[in-house]
């Protein structure tokens, strides 16, 4: 279904995928209608204990701060990278085929105490063969695919309308989902910035009960509108507030 104007695809996922025969076939990337496609993959790779070996024999130079976006920029915080030579014991590279590259994550207790299995550090790490990208860039776009990423999904198919593609075009469908998408990251924006905290976790059957549905009727008069409702204070109220926290918004925006 690629179109031709897509020549790499990129493959992210986590340890599920750490399969041999799948990183194999797409090495050498993808065959689409008779063309070539590009594929990159970065996939997160089983913690062996010879690959734990490998990672724990680092010398501490060559671990760097993995630091995440905030809202005042990069910040680095208790985890921290490094490259690893490792070839797996299992023979997962073709004669002639380039290695993978693997990246090792280490993570620090909060409060500089041991984790419960005794260990100071936790490790996970991240097979590719993308060698372009610096390992930073490469490991955020990794976790970019979202710790909770099934959740995600549920929402826009089931709650949104990204379950059933309106028709068999490929650009009109990825049009579409983007459109969910767009209203997913619309509604996740609304709940933390405008609406009370505890409403963070509401699912949009919630949120159509206890506020987009609520019985209402608007009034113009006076060249003013207004929104009235029957006997709803505590709805009146909170849109109230988050008409007040949206427009704050976006006079900072």
């Amino acid at each position: 279904m690629l179109p031709d104007s897509v020549t790499e695809v990129r493959y992210r996922a986590d340890s599920a995928s750490y399969n041999h025969d799948l990183m194999d076939a797409l090495r050498p990337g993808l065959t689409v209608r008779g063309r070539r496609v590009k594929a990159i993959f970065a996939i997160s790779a089983d913690m062996t204990k010879s690959l734990r070996a490998e990672i724990e024999s680092l010398p501490e130079p060559s671990w760097k701060a993995l630091r995440k976006v905030t809202d005042k920029g990069l910040v680095a915080g208790r985890k921290e990278w490094a490259e690893v030579v490792f070839i797996p014991t299992k023979n997962s590279t073709k004669k002639d085929s380039f290695p993978d590259r693997y990246l090792a994550i280490r993570v620090r207790p909060s409060q500089g105490e041991l984790f419960a299995d005794g260990n100071a550090y936790r490790y996970y790490a991240v097979v590719t063969n993308n060698w372009e990208w610096d390992g930073e860039r490469l490991l955020r776009w990794h976790r970019e695919k979202c710790g909770t990423i099934e959740r995600v999904f549920d929402v826009l198919k089931n709650d949104l309308a990204g379950g059933a593609m309106p028709c068999g075009r490929f650009f009109a469908n990825a049009a579409w989902w983007r459109l969910n998408c767009i209203a997913y990251n619309i509604l996740s924006v609304m709940k933390r910035k405008a609406l009370p905290m505890d409403w963070a976790t509401y699912r949009m059957k919630a949120l159509r009960f206890f506020l987009i549905g609520v019985a209402g009727r608007i009034i113009r008069t006076g060249r003013q509108l207004f929104l009235r409702f029957a006997g709803m204070a505590s709805a009146c109220e909170i849109f109230q507030n988050a008409r007040r926290k949206l427009v704050a918004l976006s006079n900072t925006a």
